[in-house]
């Protein structure tokens, strides 16, 4: 397990020169019969990945670029299962919980979270040695990386796992690290907070972590951003926070565009390599509903499928998406 040195470099230098941003839109998308519903996670070749809570109970998905849903079973024993992630060749990862536990007030919840990697092969769990939960968050397109975060009593680690190798890299320890987008030269992006020692003031940024290198950054006149995805010539995506308003986000660091659903929290999650982002907002019902965004003018062939996706719909349990 290696935790790499830290790295202070202006976010400009890192994520590119100030050009502008261009502007996005969101579409609903509705999972059939459900009531609330999250998409984290695009393909480059337009598939998805989501949660969703119908009248049956909730369940994860994946959806084909042609509307096809193929609803998940999760791992044997899995009580709850998350599809977080999807690579190019269909590789699903997230998390799941096969235990219950007492709360403390008398009500059963779902215990400590594994991670789960499902393939050709079927299920595998991943559970971190030395910690009590593990979430897989994202997967790289070709399949080669997988990233998430670990916890226990003491610390909280957004880490990267080299699956060719079998090579761990733990990327930040903090209060809450999210490591998520990855691409297919193992660069990562997530968010942080961290206390830099007791008494002090938390901190929230988000951070890229490239050749060893971790590098905090924030969207320029913000205070705490949350990257999620990356795609291949750079572009970000995520969310920000100001106070109760919560925004997707897409660009780079230096010029972004937002953007909220009827001024409602909107998160974005996921996102390919033709700028087709994934996430969902929360309404006035505090449930999930999926969103679906796209640049303006949006690719014309994403548009099309997109817009024939735009007819079903989805679901899932309220949580927040961290």
């Amino acid at each position: 397990m290696h935790t790499p040195r830290l790295l202070a470099l202006s976010a400009t230098l890192l994520l590119g020169a100030a050009q502008a941003a261009t502007p996005y839109a969101a579409t609903p998308f509705a999972v059939p019969d459900a009531s609330s519903s999250f998409l984290y996670d695009i393909n480059n070749v337009g598939s998805m990945v989501g949660y969703a809570t119908t009248a049956s109970g909730s369940q994860s998905f994946v959806v084909s670029g042609g509307g096809v849903f193929n609803w998940l079973s999760g791992p044997v024993g899995s009580l709850n299962t998350t599809a977080l992630g999807l690579s190019d060749t269909g590789v699903v990862v997230g998390a799941f919980s096969d235990t219950q536990v007492d709360d403390g007030s008398g009500n059963l919840v779902f215990g400590p979270n594994k991670g789960f990697i499902l393939d050709a092969s079927g299920y595998s769990t991943v559970a971190l040695t030395g910690y009590d939960e593990t979430v897989v968050r994202a997967i790289s397109p070709n399949g080669r990386y997988i990233t998430g975060y670990a916890s226990n009593a003491t610390t909280w680690d957004g880490w990267m796992l080299d699956r060719s190798t079998g090579n761990l890299t733990v990327i930040a320890s903090g209060l809450l690290v999210i490591a998520q987008g990855v691409r297919d030269d193992g660069v990562v992006v997530g968010s942080r907070i961290w206390q830099p020692a007791p008494a002090t003031p938390t901190q929230r940024e988000a951070f890229r972590f490239e050749a060893g290198v971790y590098t905090a950054f924030q969207l320029a006149g913000q205070t705490d951003t949350r990257a999620r995805a990356l795609s291949d010539d750079g572009l970000l995506a995520g969310w920000l926070r100001n106070g109760s308003d919560i925004s997707a986000f897409f660009g780079s660091a230096a010029d972004y565009s937002t953007v909220t659903w009827s001024g409602l929290q909107t998160y974005a999650e996921g996102l390919n390599n033709a700028g087709v982002g994934v996430g969902a907002y929360l309404d006035a019902n505090d449930n999930w509903q999926a969103l679906v965004f796209n640049p303006v003018p949006e690719p014309a062939t994403y548009g099309l499928m997109l817009g024939g996706l735009g007819l079903l719909g989805a679901t899932l349990r309220r949580r927040s998406p961290a």
